[in-house]
């Protein structure tokens, strides 16, 4: 397990891009790209949802202790101040130690075992807080759990120098199922571009007190 908790800190200490692909609840689909800069605490983000009711898209956009959302196109941003909102909040669309949820996902690491060349596979602890935002998937968390105690399943693919390219997760749903979700990262260590919005509105302040 050193090696994919190697991985995982320099990955989570570093800059990055990234793209997500995978399943979403009641059979939907989830995609998202962004990049990722952890000395600046900047985070982007943009995924969609897709095939179902609650189909929908977001940019979010994370620096410091601040978001800012637009949902579906809409050419002005929402700001929020994360620190304000409550875990469970609907709007908190990540948290800001940790937005991509790689240190989340290091945390929780319960086991590791080699699999084929530069793979390792392995199982990690879900957080038990009700309905709040996890690290699923890597890179663009979008999961929330109505109860914890549950295990994600893992395979981490590494290059030759020991980077971490791709992260495969999946859980078990309450009907027997599996949702399995693909992160592939790139230009690790490499400048990434990350800057507030022009066009920004407040949270209406009640979103504080939910």
């Amino acid at each position: 397990m050193d090696a994919v908790k190697a991985g995982l800190q320099r990955l989570a200490g570093s800059t990055y891009s990234y793209t997500v692909t995978g399943d979403y609840w009641r059979g939907q689909k989830y995609s998202a790209s962004g990049s990722h800069d952890a000395k600046a605490r900047k985070d982007s983000r943009s995924y969609k949802i897709s095939g179902g009711p609650e189909a929908t898209s977001r940019k979010v956009i994370v620096i410091g202790d601040d978001s800012y959302a637009s949902a579906d196109g809409a050419s002005r941003w929402t700001h929020a101040d994360l620190t304000r909102l409550k875990p469970t909040s609907a709007v908190r669309f990540a948290d800001p130690k940790d937005p991509g949820g790689l240190n989340r996902l290091l945390a929780a690491l319960h086991s590791a075992r080699a699999g084929a060349p530069r793979s390792y596979e392995g199982s990690a602890r879900l957080e038990v807080t009700r309905d709040a935002l996890t690290y699923l998937p890597p890179g663009a968390p979008i999961f929330r759990f109505a109860q914890g105690g549950q295990w994600a399943s893992y395979t981490v693919t590494m290059d030759a120098k020991g980077d971490i390219t791709s992260i495969k997760s999946g859980f078990e749903t309450a009907d027997g199922g599996v949702l399995s979700t693909t992160t592939t990262f790139s230009r690790i260590g490499q400048p990434v571009r990350i800057v507030k919005p022009t066009r920004v509105t407040e949270l209406p302040s009640s979103q504080y007190r939910k």
